[in-house]
């Protein structure tokens, strides 16, 4: 293999895949990138077996070849070297050289036979998806994600494709969201689990108008103006989360979004550091926010003006999953809907925008006396 090309233009290009990289893994091949000459189209693209992220770039070509060459060697090489012209030179033993203006640089790399293939999808489910929507789906539920192996299916967030309703929900058993948007035409509906990783991916990559998606029964891919990510679908039941929503809410509070964050921030900080439980009481009265560790001798207490409708009630929360669900909703007000102390309660948008429905629910803690 032969070629020339702008360091810049490539350690652009190496940035991308190289988020795909696993840190750590048993196959030493995948800390590898994998280089295909093609003419003067130069594909660079990397796997951690379940996500995969291919990218292609222009090269001056001088001769085809595939070769592996070491990920973390070659782009801390790059960012320390300044913007210029590279020269590549890979020989039948996969031994590596690069060339400036200013010196020569040789690494070792590997067969590029022996990486692994990147998966294509050539039938299935096709789909044309509006870039900034679904950009906005997955930032209002990736947060909500767990982290627990022993749960998969909650290490990814659920995707619905409806014939003209698009959803997306996540969960880790403490909080959910689902989110849904009306107005994607779909032929066949859908209902897969993305991981994380790879939303966490497709996140950093989003480009152009609208993202062209393409699912069969193992794998989604996600066509970007930079090149195209691949990940493999989890392929467990997730859980009905709908049966945790209550339908029956009998008592609501509607408060300013800002002002609530900024007292559940302030309040948070005299609450127990493990489980940073926080009381709301609420009544005719402001609602009444308490944080405190008995063992600390620290307690802190705030009102904050609000619109409480029904029964009084004391309930307590997680702050750090206050802050997060309020820091997803845009709205100028949120608005609270509770059934009782001990069920999950219901947080929505004061104001829905057209087309969507957010609906986010956090389950509660029991009250220390």
């Amino acid at each position: 293999m032969k070629f020339k090309v702008n360091s810049g233009l490539l350690l652009k290009a190496l940035n991308k895949v190289n988020s795909v990289v696993p840190a750590k893994t048993p196959l030493p091949i995948l800390e590898n990138i994998l280089f295909k000459l093609s003419g003067n189209r130069l594909s660079l693209s990397a796997t951690d077996l379940e996500v995969s992220m291919l990218t292609e770039i222009a090269v001056t070509g001088e001769k085809d070849g595939l070769v592996a060459i070491p990920a973390k060697r070659l782009i801390d090489t790059l960012k320390a070297l300044p913007d210029t012209s590279l020269a590549f030179d890979v020989n039948d033993q996969n031994q590596i050289t690069f060339s400036t203006d200013r010196g020569t640089y040789k690494l070792s790399g590997e067969n590029g036979l022996d990486f692994p293939a990147i998966a294509s999808i050539s039938g299935g489910t096709s789909m044309s998806i509006d870039s900034k929507q679904l950009a906005r789906m997955i930032n209002h539920t990736l947060f909500a994600v767990s982290s627990d192996e022993l749960r998969p299916a909650m290490m990814g967030v659920l995707f619905q494709f409806h014939a003209d309703e698009f959803k997306t929900v996540a969960t880790d058993g403490h909080r959910l969201v689902a989110f849904s948007f009306k107005g994607l035409a779909i032929d066949e509906p859908r209902t897969i689990i993305v991981p994380s990783k790879a939303l966490n991916i497709l996140l950093k990559n989003i480009e152009g108008p609208t993202i062209p998606v393409r699912v069969d029964d193992k794998f989604v891919s996600f066509e970007l103006e930079s090149g195209i990510l691949v990940s493999r679908l989890i392929k467990e039941n997730y859980p009905n989360y709908e049966a945790v929503i209550p339908s029956e809410n009998n008592r609501t509070l509607v408060i300013s979004n800002v002002e609530l964050k900024s007292a559940v921030k302030r309040v948070s900080l005299f609450s127990n550091s493990s489980t940073h439980q926080i009381r709301f009481a609420m009544s005719d009265q402001p609602l009444k926010i308490t944080g405190e560790d008995y063992d600390q001798g620290r307690s802190a207490v705030e009102s904050v003006p609000s619109l409480f409708t029904g029964e009084s009630l004391e309930i307590g929360f997680n702050a750090n999953y206050i802050q997060d669900i309020l820091d997803h909703i845009e709205t100028d007000e949120v608005r609270f809907e509770f059934s009782g102390p001990t069920r999950a309660s219901v947080i929505l948008p004061a104001e829905q925008l057209e087309n969507e429905h957010l609906l986010m629910l956090v389950m509660p803690v029991r009250i220390n006396n």
